[in-house]
């Protein structure tokens, strides 16, 4: 392969990336900031983000987020409470069961797999009132986005870069306090995400 040949090769190969990019943030712009929203709230009642995750590509992304929640790379972000829950730590749903309250946040990853472990942890999650957020559609999480790629590995950028922009817009929440009346009221049932926005 020549440079012209492989230049051009990796220029298509970005050209697909951003352009996935594109379409599912332009269409997933409204419901993100939704989720934000009730993410904010149930971190100002107590709540933490809980990652389940049961295959190898999947834990990668269970220990990235929580480290993301837990460790804020910007100077004066609070750090928010996480924990990544994955194989290491024996059967993924009697973790749930031992750790999930219900004002938690439960993040699964390896639902596009259909991995049967990972969708029984999050029905357990959801069992236990856990606001529930999955990478895949047909899931059973209250929250899914589909990354619209049939690539592997742009699926898991745009998972990647989607729980980026989740920390990132839970602490615009927070600097705007008065936006977070529900917080004061205690665990209360999620609004359904379509009938509910900011």
């Amino acid at each position: 392969m020549t440079v012209a040949a492989a230049t051009g090769h990796i220029d298509r190969l970005l050209a697909r990336r951003t352009a996935a990019n594109e379409r599912f943030f332009a269409a997933e712009a409204e419901r993100t900031a939704c989720l934000c929203h009730l993410m904010a709230e149930r971190f100002a009642r107590g709540g933490r983000l809980v990652a389940l995750g049961a295959s190898p590509q999947a834990r990668s992304d269970v220990r990235h987020v929580a480290v993301e929640f837990v460790h804020p790379v910007i100077v004066g972000k609070r750090a928010l409470p996480a924990v990544g829950l994955s194989r290491e730590g024996g059967a993924l749903t009697p973790q749930v069961d031992l750790i999930a309250e219900p004002d938690d946040i439960a993040i699964v990853y390896g639902a596009e797999e259909r991995d049967p472990e990972a969708l029984a942890a999050l029905d357990a999650a959801r069992g236990r009132g856990c606001l529930t957020v999955a990478y895949a559609k047909g899931a059973g999480a209250e929250w899914e986005f589909d990354p619209p790629s049939e690539e592997p590995f742009v699926r898991q950028e745009l998972a990647e870069t989607h729980y980026h922009v989740l920390w990132e817009l839970v602490h615009v929440f927070f600097e705007h306090r008065g936006l977070l009346g529900a917080a004061r009221h205690g665990p209360s049932t999620t609004p359904a995400p379509q009938a509910f926005c900011i």
